[in-house]
């Protein structure tokens, strides 16, 4: 089984890539794609970011998705509601799943069939009810202090992947609807980063497809699995794209061009003039105090600002994936 991995949002192109390459490599060998949910995941998925163009800007406009609570996990909250002015993409959400991280992960798949083909899903807290997730929790509870010290040993050995050091007494666990740590609880458990990748290079898949962020902390992991449980994990990969949308914005230099046009004749006689003047005299000055005058009631000054922001928002990579053209989507899959 080839795994990928994210949270239950409309991604970006980038975490496409990722089902994509693990796509192209399930079929090659034959082997099924499985997208790993993590369904514990608390986060508002209740609105989406989208591009309004606008007067040759574009700016960021937030519509409503559905309503969700952004304090529990998603697994723990019935199938979302889609809104009235919801992106026409929303409507995937209508299928039916048992709560709403499952809901927004088959409509991902959904959503993902042209470029890439999902055969199962798993739910991240199904992993530690098999036998090899509860045998892994029983060795950790058996010898807390050994798990948290591999693991906070192998966070010192890679200190800019940036992960967080347990606390002495802590686990690499969540528990219950809201992700609290872990002390002694043993019951409504969730994976943290680490032991959920862990799990599933160990215990699920034949090859794990990460993206730039997993490929960094993943090092950490390998680190302290090989110091806690002394064994090698299944292989994984990076994969990950950069795709824009396009934009008819104004530019900075466009808008001074245009500010400094305005009448191209009149504006000939204003310099014309200002050269027949003589040098840092007051006649000179006084004409060209005119031609700016003359220049400013022609067009309005250049707001940079503005367009320093809008230039930004074009330069976005992380619009949700559905909001890109199916020929742009269509490129990650034959340039991976």
């Amino acid at each position: 089984m080839v795994v990928v991995g994210h949270q239950p949002t409309f991604f970006h192109p980038g975490i496409l890539a990722k089902f994509v390459a693990a796509s192209a490599v399930a079929k090659a060998c034959n082997a099924q794609l499985v997208h790993l949910v993590v369904d514990h995941h608390i986060g508002n998925v209740s609105e989406i970011n989208v591009p309004k163009e606008q007067n040759g800007f574009v700016e960021i406009e937030k519509r409503s998705i559905a309503t969700c609570d952004g304090t529990i996990s998603l697994c723990n909250q019935n199938p979302l509601k889609i809104s009235k002015n919801a992106p026409k993409f929303a409507e995937t959400l209508q299928n039916c799943e048992q709560n709403a991280a499952m809901q927004i992960a088959a409509a991902t798949d959904k959503l993902m069939e042209p470029y890439a083909t999902v055969h199962r899903r798993i739910a991240a807290t199904e992993l530690l009810e098999t036998t090899f997730g509860i045998e892994l929790l029983e060795k950790m509870f058996a010898n807390p202090v050994l798990c948290t010290n591999a693991y906070n040993n192998a966070i010192k050995a890679f200190p800019h992947c940036g992960i967080p050091f347990l606390a002495e007494d802590e686990l690499p666990l969540w528990h219950g609807p809201r992700n609290n740590q872990v002390t002694t609880q043993r019951t409504d458990l969730r994976p943290r980063a680490l032991l959920l990748t862990l799990l599933v290079r160990l215990g699920l898949g034949d090859l794990f497809v990460h993206g730039t962020g997993g490929a960094s902390y993943d090092l950490v992991m390998e680190h302290w699995c090989r110091n806690w449980l002394d064994v090698e994990l299944c292989p994984q990969v990076m994969a990950t794209a950069t795709v824009k949308l396009s934009y008819d914005i104004k530019t900075i230099e466009e808008a001074r061009k245009k500010y400094f046009s305005g009448d191209g004749v009149k504006k000939q006689a204003f310099l014309n003039t200002i050269r027949s003047l003589p040098r840092s005299s007051p006649q000179r000055r006084i004409a060209y105090i005119e031609m700016q005058r003359w220049i400013a009631s022609c067009n309005e000054k250049p707001n940079h600002a503005a367009i320093l922001a809008s230039m930004r928002v074009a330069r976005k990579r992380d619009w949700a994936f559905p909001l890109y053209t199916p020929q742009q989507l269509l490129a990650i899959t034959t340039d991976l």
